[in-house]
């Protein structure tokens, strides 16, 4: 009888757990377990980034080290002119510096990311624009339309999350996460990696907020260095991103889309590979989405993969 019943309530535990799951709704959508496949070297293993908007936040209020809360955060006036600038088409007369957070976590290692301030005044008009890293989270409602919008709040109320949005999903991984670079942003390992081979990921333009968004194709560039210190860096290779096709490439929330993510592979020559330090190098990876006649960028990234000899 003792069994019977111990039984009957870990069943019905088990039910009541999964039941207490489904019923958060719509923040709920944002703890799925979803994972990335990363490869490094020969070996396979899968890596969550569904706490990265966590991980941006506690960087930020870090960085600012004067708060301690979101809703703190929300109320520095420098972290909102950093908003305005990486949402809107920002007065030209704004005045940033350019920014520097981390650590966080993708990948399969520790990243810092630095947002760069570029105000643009010339042939085509003035923009200003801050980078910015943000979670690509492609969570639907009951009604099948996106959960979070593709550009975040430029004033934010309390419980909003501007480190979450939604852009276009990759039809060859069919991810619910990725990272998406906002404008000029510049992602660098915060620890050397060893036996460097290649890096590699799938990346396409994201989406536009609107027809007619100033939204150009523009660079991603991957860059090695043996120290990390500035002047120190070494091109591996630049490749302008691809758009979605013109046909698709205005947010609608109510028909989420999808498109095949051009495949991108940065390869060290031999060289580079027989004079690595022991310690091993040092990988940026720069994407110029920055301010430039009168348009700015941004480009999803998914799967992106350290690749290593090992």
């Amino acid at each position: 009888m003792f069994r019977k019943t111990l039984v009957f309530i870990l069943a019905f535990l088990f039910l009541f757990m999964n039941l207490a799951s489904d019923a958060y709704g719509f923040y709920d959508d944002n703890q799925k377990q979803e994972t990335v496949t990363i490869s490094v070297g020969d070996f396979e293993f899968k890596v969550s980034l569904k706490d990265l908007d966590a991980e941006l936040i506690d960087a930020f209020i870090d960085y600012y080290a004067t708060v301690s809360t979101l809703e703190e955060l929300y109320g520095l006036q420098d972290f909102l002119d950093i908003l305005e600038a990486v949402t809107t088409t920002a007065s030209p007369n704004l005045r940033l510096d350019d920014y520097l957070i981390g650590p966080v976590q993708f990948s399969g290692r520790s990243w810092s990311s630095q947002g760069r301030y570029i105000r643009y005044t010339g042939q085509g008009g003035a923009a200003t624009t801050m980078g910015f890293l943000q979670l690509t989270d492609r969570s639907l409602d009951g009604s099948g339309s996106t959960v979070h919008p593709i550009i975040p709040p430029a004033s934010p109320a309390p419980e909003d999350n501007v480190f979450i949005t939604y852009d276009i999903r990759n039809a060859l991984t069919d991810n619910l996460y990725s990272i998406r670079l906002m404008n000029g942003v510049e992602l660098t390992t915060s620890d050397p990696v060893q036996n460097l081979e290649s890096i590699s990921f799938y990346a396409l333009r994201g989406l536009l907020r609107e027809s007619g968004e100033p939204l150009d194709v523009r660079n991603i560039t991957v860059a090695i260095s043996a120290t990390g210190n500035e002047g120190d860096w070494v091109e591996i290779a630049s490749y302008l991103i691809e758009a979605p096709p013109a046909a698709i490439e205005v947010f609608d929330p109510a028909n989420p889309v999808s498109h095949d993510f051009p495949f991108y592979t940065f390869s060290l020559t031999q060289t580079q590979m027989d004079n690595e330090p022991a310690s091993g190098y040092y990988i940026s990876i720069d994407f110029d989405g920055d301010a430039f006649e009168g348009s700015r960028s941004r480009v999803v990234i998914d799967e992106l993969r350290i690749n290593t000899t090992d």
